[in-house]
């Protein structure tokens, strides 16, 4: 789907390469919520983040015709 994307729009599309983000999410306001940061931004900060990038592989001449 995110291929799709980058090829209809011509422009690269970057994702979260996890699969499990909503855990993560809930896990970071966990955190917060026993006080292991001070704000959820805070936590945030410490997760780190790998992504995933799609480049556009049709000619822009292409998808204007599509």
């Amino acid at each position: 789907w995110n291929q799709i994307k980058a090829d209809r729009l011509g422009i690269p599309i970057k994702v979260l390469d996890d699969a499990e983000t909503t855990v993560a999410g809930a896990a970071m306001f966990g955190w917060y919520g026993v006080g292991e940061f001070s704000s959820p931004e805070q936590a945030r900060a410490q997760v780190a983040y790998r992504y995933r990038y799609f480049w556009p592989q049709t000619e822009p001449e292409l998808t204007e015709e599509a």
